[in-house]
């Protein structure tokens, strides 16, 4: 009983001073966030394999920062959240709608300020959205039978850049002017992931997919891939401790070969998600990286599967064949086992992870003090594209597509 007692007392001592020292490590990394007396690990990023021949391509203009700001100088990725007015979108929009939507017919206003103490102006931008609620693409042809689709998150749906810059309108234009007339319908929502999409594809009578239904055979859906979007999936730490709002986002996991939505992550892992938070909001995991659940095979495996459902819902509610994943220049950290996989089912991908598309070799590529792509980066994007679709689909090679 003695040793017993002793081996209790012990425990409880041990847990005490390794709480204590786990308080103070996480009093001195915060307080480090601001006086920066340790510089922050940086993040370990799988290299890309292979690179990406680009071609002719011209990647002048992207190598060079912006001067949207007075003094030259681009401030850190650090900014409040994102002000936006709705005032001028109708009052009878569908609670369904993301509040991202605008909703049909909608006009929404966006401010984004930098955080104290400069509070510069990243951006004042106006967003234009279609009578489904995507955003609007103002050089498609409504009238034509073939459609772009793209799916995917903010940079995607173009935040911070103006209706005409999105990469889609520059894509559509780039066929036009070719002779190639398509509709578009631009689904990216800012901070959705591959689960919102899928939960939304798989209910045809959505309004916001209305324009999806009757396309013609020689349509594309294009699905925009970010690494992100993998910890958006598993609802890691990092993700986890961004907005609160997070925890009821839509939450997956595989049971046998298909992805089963379990509801939320709040409601079908509740322990876990809270246990998430916690770590995601310890400035002592933030400062060396620390994010759980680890990116492995395992969660790559789930990404692919949600991503052949997402192909098996275009195709079986909507007829459309030519599905397309597209992985995002500067992703690096887990598109490559991903992309050999669904090559192997004979999912068509076109990986721009090996281009050196970075803050420090491509700044013009990005916002300043935002991170999402530029005028010029969905420029470079949209030409990506053009290049990659006319090489897979003879159909618009040929100039079949009218």
């Amino acid at each position: 009983m003695k040793r017993i007692f002793f081996a209790s007392i012990s425990a409880a001592v041990g847990l005490v001073f390794a709480a204590f020292l786990f308080f103070a490590a996480e009093v001195f990394f915060r307080l480090n966030e601001t006086h920066r007396w340790i510089p922050r690990v940086p993040p370990v990023l799988r290299p890309a394999a292979g690179g990406y021949d680009a071609g002719t391509i011209d990647f002048s203009e992207i190598r060079q920062a912006p001067q949207d700001f007075g003094d030259g100088h681009i401030p850190s990725d650090v900014h409040e959240p994102n002000r936006l007015d709705f005032s001028e979108c109708p009052k009878n929009i569908s609670p369904k709608f993301d509040y991202w939507f605008g909703g049909p017919g909608c006009v929404v206003k966006a401010h984004l300020r930098k955080q104290a103490p400069s509070r510069r102006i990243i951006y004042e931008q106006v967003y234009h959205f279609e009578e489904d609620g995507s955003r609007l693409t103002p050089d498609q042809d409504r009238n034509a039978k073939d459609a772009l689709i793209f799916m995917g998150c903010s940079f995607t749906f173009g935040d911070g850049v103006k209706d005409s810059e999105v990469f889609s309108n520059q894509l559509v234009r780039i066929f036009r002017d070719q002779g190639h007339s398509f509709r578009v319908l631009n689904l990216g929502t800012p901070g959705w992931g591959i689960s919102q999409t899928v939960r939304l594809l798989r209910v045809p009578q959505d309004i916001r997919l209305k324009n999806l239904h009757g396309r013609g055979r020689d349509s594309i859906a294009v699905y925009n891939l970010i690494d992100d979007h993998f910890l958006r999936l598993v609802g890691s730490a990092e993700f986890l401790s961004r907005f609160k709002v997070h925890a009821g986002w839509p939450y997956f996991e595989m049971k046998g070969s298909t992805p089963q939505d379990l509801g939320s992550f709040s409601s079908g892992r509740p322990f876990l998600t809270w246990f998430y938070g916690l770590i995601g909001n310890s400035a002592l995991f933030k400062h060396f990286g620390v994010d759980l659940p680890l990116i492995g095979a395992r969660e790559i495996q789930l990404m692919k599967a949600m991503i052949l459902d997402l192909r098996s819902s275009i195709r079986n509610h909507y007829g459309i064949d030519h599905f397309v994943l597209s992985v995002f220049p500067g992703s690096t950290r887990w598109s490559v086992p991903l992309a050999e996989q669904l090559r192997q089912e004979g999912v068509a991908v076109f990986d721009f992870s090996g281009l050196p598309i970075n803050e420090k070799e491509t700044p013009g590529f990005f916002i300043p003090g935002d991170g999402h792509p530029s005028a010029a980066g969905h420029r470079l994007y949209a030409r990506l594209l053009h290049r990659e679709i006319t090489k897979k689909f003879p159909l618009v090679k040929s100039g079949a597509v009218r």
